[in-house]
This record gives structure tokens, C-alpha cells and sequence, in this order.
């Protein structure tokens, strides 16, 4: 595929300030799964090497928590963040939220899902809406800050969740829009489905996929608008909605391997990461578009696997993973253009 014309842009790779060394020596900080971040300067990230806040735009970070099963992190205000910690001992996965007001002092668990969460595949907060997507277990919503969850069932449209995307323009007459991935059993065969509600999650409906759609569950999710969408999907496949998913356009990254994160404006500017985790074919990991995702560029190679990128407006940009080598210290990208 024919590369842009614009310039790739540079990105600062730095880590959250761990050090390795053979035979677990160090304090390595291993992989990190999520970000998210408030403002230029506040940001947080987890994974199994701890929780990370940073003051400073991503140039320096502070430990929080410990090394852990630190699986997803949305922050909806400075200092209030909301953490997911997920484990898998064998059978039904334990999993809870946490929640803190103070920037990390004092995290407090969120009652109202005690013993009812065991799934931990996605989640999202907005003011005092907030969704946690469970795959194949129950997902939950809450509409007043967390006090009261809700168990969805998504009209018994779908037996397995796996991502979520809210629009940033939400509001509407009757809610806002949500767009769920994941997938139904018909006839014995895997199904992927999209599902989408206009009405803040109240009603769904099935959205039409090409009849091509790979019988994949899990996928990228990017919707900057309620009718502007991209899924990323195995072998460097896009599908791109203008119409709020009536239709979909195939679009291709030059890559073979799977989009595993994605970040792309309404403006047609964007990233999309992809698996890279093969140690033994490190091959390029983000690429850059400029039109929609009709055309890709290389920005970033080598050992870096980035599992999830944020933003808060153009020009800023954060992605974090790991080094796939045999010590894995995380890695932090940053982007910021002046």
C-alpha cells in the first residue's frame, strides 16, 4: 500500500522507570495493558508491573500499586480514577474495581460488584456513566457514579462481549450512542456481531457486517463520532463506517498481523498498533494515517508491543506495552506536536 505523503511523526519512547537484568534481578516492570489520561500533564497506566501516575505529561512516573493483575484504567477527573484488577486461578475469574478520589492514596473496592464481576475485557467512564465489558460473563453500567450497577444483556443479542466505544459527540435526543463488539453461536458457528444502542445502552440493535467478516472475537474499536467508526481486525483488515455501521468500506494497513489498538480522529488523522509480540519476527508496531486510514505509514519498529493508546485532542498522543524480549520492561510512546 502507498505510503503518505506527510511526514511520519516522531514519538519520545521512554518507560515507567523500572530496571532488569537476568534471572529476575532489578525491578523490571513488565507489561502494560491500559492508559488513559486527564490533561497534559496527569496520566495513568497499569499492567502486571504495577499502577503508574504521572504529572508531567508522561516523562516521569510514580508506582502506586504493587506488581499485579492490573488489567484496565479510565480516569474521569483528576485524581478519581477507576481500576480493574483481574484473576484467572482457574475457572470463574475473580475481578474487582477499585476506585480512588485522592490521586492514589486510598483506593476503596466498589461494593455494589462484589462477587458479581469475573470477566475484565473492557471498560469505560464518562462523568457518571460508566460500562464494563466481561466477555462471555454478565457486563455491568452504572448511570450515577458508580453507586448502582446494572447487569446487561444486551437484548440477548449477543452470548460474548469484548469492546465498547462511546462517541464523543453522546448526546442525543434519547442518550447517547454505544457501539459493543462480540458475538453470537448460530447454528453451531461462531458469529462476530456488532451491536449498537442510541438510546444510553436502554435498547440495541444488530448492525450488518460484511458477509466476508472473519469469525474472529476480538477486535480494535475506534468511533470518534456517532457515524465515524473503524474496527481493526486479523491480518491488517479495517472496516470503516461513515454511516453509523449501515455500511461498511474494507481498508487494509501493510501488515499481516493483527490491529491490536487504534486511535484515529474524525479529521482522519490516526494510529493503529499491531501485534508485534513475537520475539522471534519483531517486524514495525504503529502506524500513522492521515486519510482516513486509507493510506499507512511505519512511525515506530523493533521490540515494542503497544497494547493501548490514549488521547485527549490532536497532537497528543500516549501508547504503552512492553519490550518483547526475555526481561519485558514496559514501554511508554509519546506524542506531542507543538
Amino acid at each position: 500500500m502507498q505510503a503518505n505523503e506527510e511526514k511520519p511523526s516522531s514519538f519520545l519512547v521512554i518507560d515507567t522507570g523500572g530496571s532488569g537484568g537476568p534471572f529476575g534481578r532489578g525491578d523490571p516492570h513488565y507489561h502494560l495493558s491500559d492508559v488513559d489520561f486527564v490533561n497534559l500533564n496527569e496520566g495513568w497506566a497499569c499492567g502486571y508491573g504495577g499502577v503508574f501516575m504521572t504529572k508531567d505529561g508522561g516523562l516521569s512516573w510514580e508506582r502506586e500499586e504493587p506488581r499485579g493483575d492490573w488489567i484496565r484504567i479510565r480516569v474521569v477527573a483528576p485524581g478519581e480514577v477507576y481500576l480493574l484488577e483481574g484473576h484467572h486461578p482457574g475457572g470463574r475469574g475473580k475481578v474487582f474495581l477499585w476506585h480512588t478520589k485522592d490521586g492514589g492514596k486510598s483506593w476503596e473496592r466498589v461494593e455494589a460488584l462484589e462477587g458479581k464481576l469475573s470477566g475484565y475485557w473492557d471498560m469505560f467512564f464518562r462523568g457518571k456513566e460508566g460500562w464494563i465489558i466481561s466477555g462471555w460473563n454478565p457486563s455491568f453500567h452504572t448511570s450515577d457514579g458508580g453507586k448502582t450497577w446494572k447487569e446487561v444483556n444486551f437484548d440477548n443479542l449477543i452470548g460474548q462481549a469484548y469492546k465498547i466505544a462511546i462517541p464523543a459527540d453522546v448526546p442525543s435526543r434519547n442518550g447517547y450512542v454505544l457501539y459493543v463488539w462480540g458475538g453470537a453461536y448460530k447454528e453451531g458457528n461462531w458469529m462476530a456481531r456488532l451491536l449498537k444502542s442510541e438510546d444510553g445502552g436502554k435498547t440495541w440493535k444488530v448492525l450488518p457486517l460484511p458477509e466476508e467478516m472473519p469469525a474472529q472475537a476480538f477486535a480494535a474499536m475506534c468511533f470518534p463520532t456517532s457515524r465515524m467508526g473503524w474496527i481493526g481486525l486479523e491480518g491488517g483488515k479495517l472496516l470503516f463506517t461513515k454511516d453509523g455501521g449501515e455500511s461498511w468500506e474494507w481498508l487494509k494497513l501493510p501488515t499481516e498481523r493483527r490491529v491490536v489498538a487504534l486511535w484515529i480522529d474524525q479529521i482522519g488523522d490516526g494510529f493503529a498498533s499491531i501485534d508485534n509480540s513475537d520475539v522471534y519476527h519483531i517486524t514495525d508496531c504503529l502506524y500513522e494515517t492521515h486519510d482516513y486510514g486509507k493510506t499507512w505509514q511505519v512511525v515506530l519498529s523493533g521490540y515494542k508491543q503497544l497494547n493501548a493508546i490514549a488521547s485527549i485532542g490532536p497532537g497528543y498522543l500516549w501508547a504503552v506495552g512492553y519490550e518483547p524480549t526475555l526481561v519485558p520492561d514496559d514501554i511508554v510512546a509519546i506524542l506531542q506536536r507543538w
